[in-house]
């Protein structure tokens, strides 16, 4: 049974699925263009490949996230 949803709350649904579908571009992106190619089926090694691309990736987001926080005393969390 659907339950009546206001506007609010479809906005603020809207706004948590908008974040959730970033994230998931970012990583999709990540695993397409900037993972290492490798044919080892060694799962330590390709999770390895992925940490090593994950963490400047998530550094870059943070020092960005800290700056603009800084800067403008805002909290904005998209990426520029």
């Amino acid at each position: 049974m659907n339950s009546s949803v206001t506007p609010k709350k479809s906005e603020t649904f809207r706004g948590r699925y908008s974040r959730h579908w970033q994230i998931e571009n970012e990583y999709k992106s990540i695993n397409y263009d900037f993972l290492s190619k490798t044919s080892s089926k060694d799962h330590r090694m390709r999770l390895f490949y992925f940490e090593v691309v994950v963490l400047p990736h998530n550094i870059w987001r943070l020092t960005d996230f800290l700056l603009r926080t800084g800067v403008s005393g805002e909290i904005d969390t998209r990426p520029r």
